[in-house]
């Protein structure tokens, strides 16, 4: 689990470097294995303020931009063309160093026209894989900043290794949690309240769970009217440090919470679900789906599906299917969040090939009260991202297992602690 030390600090507002945290958490039983620092590479690279956008003499695909990052106007030639006037810009001058690029930068001429360094793409920066655009910041930013401290790319990243009777240390909350209790500062959790329309999402869509063992509760929520976009550039690297790949606002705001809270969820495109409405079951035996990485796969009967009225739409706590999942073309989201038999989601990850950071969680346990607050921070990042309005309520099969009791004499606890512990 890798948790980038601004985030746990949003939680736990410990004033620890990081290298002190981390030998902290490893005296105190977590063990940290390294400290990274993802954007080590990118050096020099600073805020600018176009000043205008032209067309390259020489070139129909480029154009020439000036801009002005608080050391005078310098001319760059940039091969896309969605920055104007008045925006700002990450800028890598001559000298600057960014990551996978083979020493600084340096002034050249690109068909004629003198360049005084580059305009950067998410890409370049390494931040996500997106290289059609340059990035466009928002306007907390002023020119002659230094990037990395804008965008927190000089975030240390504490990467842990998680026993796997340790399912809460998957969570950059749960982490907090053991900081907090260890250096005694608060604990302060993130907002899971949600605000919501009129309309009911038990109106517009069904669950029926057939398997209650294998799947004992199962919560939806329904946001409608989304447009899918890029979610903020500060979440992309909270993803990116936490060694996810950001790739559109609605899943994006799902593997956030994943990484926030330690629950999984599962965006759905309703208007592909059949009924619409949702049916978990076993697969009947030779059953077929062909999943998100565009491989057709076959199940046994002792494999748990999520399915529409009609079809299959997701292997139960392991990956979604190709035919449901949300696109450009998305505007009403079904979202999962559910409890699965652990041991279920491991034997067909195993027999599957498949280890994904979903089923990592299932089959180490999740905590079955927290679907509703996670379900519920997602939907509030989905629409703050990507808009639209959250439906009223959930649709929540299924009760919650009850809680395990343990019985502590404290006398005992005392004597193999050594810590004067009161009765009550």
């Amino acid at each position: 689990m890798r948790v980038p030390l601004s985030w746990l600090r949003e939680y736990c507002p410990t004033s620890l470097p990081g290298d002190e945290l981390a030998v902290l958490l490893t005296n105190h039983g977590v063990e940290v294995e390294r400290v990274l620092r993802p954007w080590a590479e990118l050096d020099g690279v600073v805020v600018a303020k176009v000043l205008d956008v032209r067309d390259h003499p020489g070139a129909d695909r480029l154009c020439v931009t000036t801009v002005e990052a608080g050391a005078g106007e310098r001319q760059v030639v940039v091969g896309v063309r969605n920055m104007a006037a008045g925006d700002l810009v990450p800028y890598a001058p001559p000298g600057a160093t960014l990551p996978g690029f083979a020493g600084p930068l340096e002034r050249r001429e690109i068909r004629g026209v003198p360049s005084d360094g580059m305009l950067c793409s998410p890409k370049e920066l390494g931040i996500s894989g997106d290289h059609s655009v340059i990035l466009v910041l928002d306007d907390a930013a002023g020119p002659g900043g230094d990037l990395k401290a804008v965008l927190g790319l000089d975030d240390a990243v504490l990467d842990i290794e998680v026993n796997p009777n340790r399912p809460d240390l998957l969570a950059v909350l749960g982490v907090a949690r053991e900081v907090a209790a260890i250096t005694g500062e608060d604990l302060r959790p993130p907002d899971t309240s949600v605000s919501e329309g009129q309309d009911k999402a038990a109106d517009i869509a069904t669950v029926e769970v057939l398997d209650a063992e294998r799947c004992p509760r199962y919560l939806a929520r329904v946001v409608r009217g989304v447009r899918l976009g890029q979610s903020p550039v500060r979440a992309q690297v909270r993803l990116t440090s936490a060694g996810m790949r950001p790739l559109a606002s609605v899943v994006d705001a799902t593997n956030y919470v994943m990484l926030e809270l330690g629950q999984p969820l599962h965006p759905f495109d309703l208007a592909r679900l059949a009924g619409p409405g949702i049916v978990v079951r076993t697969a009947e035996e030779g059953e077929r789906l062909a999943t998100l990485d565009d491989v057709e796969r076959s199940f046994k009967d002792e494999d748990l599906l999520i399915c529409d009225m009609e079809k299959p739409v997701a292997v139960a706590g392991v990956i979604g299917g190709a035919g449901s999942e949300v696109s450009e073309e998305t505007t009403d989201v079904l979202l999962e969040a559910a409890y699965f038999d652990p041991l279920t989601i491991a034997r067909t990850g195993r027999r599957l090939g498949l280890r994904t950071e979903a089923s990592i969680r299932f089959e180490r346990g999740v905590d079955p009260e927290g679907l509703e607050p996670a379900a519920a921070r997602a939907a509030a990042l989905m629409v703050g991202w990507s808009g639209g309005v959250v439906a009223a309520g959930a649709i929540d099969v299924g009760d919650v297992p009850p809680r395990r009791k343990v019985a502590v004499r404290p006398s005992r606890a005392r004597l193999l602690l050594g810590v004067d512990l009161s009765d009550t």
